[in-house]
């Protein structure tokens, strides 16, 4: 971890960006064959763990991977985000990008990840 977690705020930071991954996971299994996002994957590789990015407060997991193609995804959830299903992608494969919303604000894929995913070099 690395912030102090204050009650209640960080219970529904953490519990919502949760949320956000499992929707990802949902969406991904949901994909039609040929949606770029059919290949969207989430795995664990032991204990999950919040960070802080300190620049902008903003939180993500250690311990669970998003990806696509096998390109690691980093996905981030804005501090104190009021929207619905606030998480962006923020890294591929360790490099920054622009942050690219995963969801719109139904739950659903947005155009913009769906581009992202379709944009990422075929292995």
């Amino acid at each position: 971890m690395t912030y102090l977690r204050v009650v209640p705020r960080d219970l529904f930071n953490e519990g919502n960006l949760l949320k956000c991954l499992g929707r990802v996971y949902i969406c991904a299994e949901q994909s039609p064959l040929g949606d770029p996002c059919a290949h969207v994957a989430v795995e664990t590789g032991g204990a999950w763990c919040a960070h802080q990015d300190q620049s902008d407060g903003s939180l993500w997991l250690d311990g669970v991977q998003v990806s696509c193609l096998g390109y690691a995804l980093r996905c981030a959830r804005p501090m104190n985000s009021r929207d619905p299903w606030p998480l962006y992608v923020c890294e591929i494969d360790g490099e920054e990008i622009d942050p690219v919303d995963v969801f719109t604000d139904e739950g659903e894929f947005s155009d913009d990840f769906r581009a992202l995913c379709d944009s990422l070099p075929r292995p």
